[in-house]
């Protein structure tokens, strides 16, 4: 599928301004600190209608892509499907924009099978 997330950035009519190495927040334990038991609730502001459309566009067309081609952001693509049907918020938005940012820098990805020595 290799013109799959040009085509993608085409459908949505999304241009990047910046371009992210990381698909995904990362957030750095802090060892001995706190008790790391789960995150905080979001408490971001709701997004409007037409702004929770566009994040399942956008989920909904990067589903069969993750799991066939680039498992590379299946984590960020599972907690955006697992945040858009609790309750999606600004904090939801942020992350689909930098897996869009991400997919921008990285828009070809393959995967190579080889065999083994053995």
């Amino acid at each position: 599928m290799p013109e799959y997330i040009p085509k993608l950035f085409h459908k949505l009519q999304c241009t990047p301004k910046t371009l992210e190495h990381n698909p995904h927040t990362y957030k750095p334990p802090a060892f001995g600190k706190i008790i790391q038991c789960t995150e905080p609730p979001d408490s971001t502001p709701a997004l409007p209608p037409h702004h929770k459309k566009r994040i399942q566009q956008i989920v909904g067309s990067l589903l069969y892509y993750t799991r066939a081609v680039d498992n590379t952001i299946l984590m960020t693509v599972n907690d955006l499907v697992v945040a858009q049907q609790a309750n999606t918020t600004e904090a939801i938005e942020q992350q689909a924009h930098k897996l869009l940012n991400y997919l921008a820098k990285h828009p070809y990805t393959a995967i190579t099978y080889s065999s083994s020595e053995q």
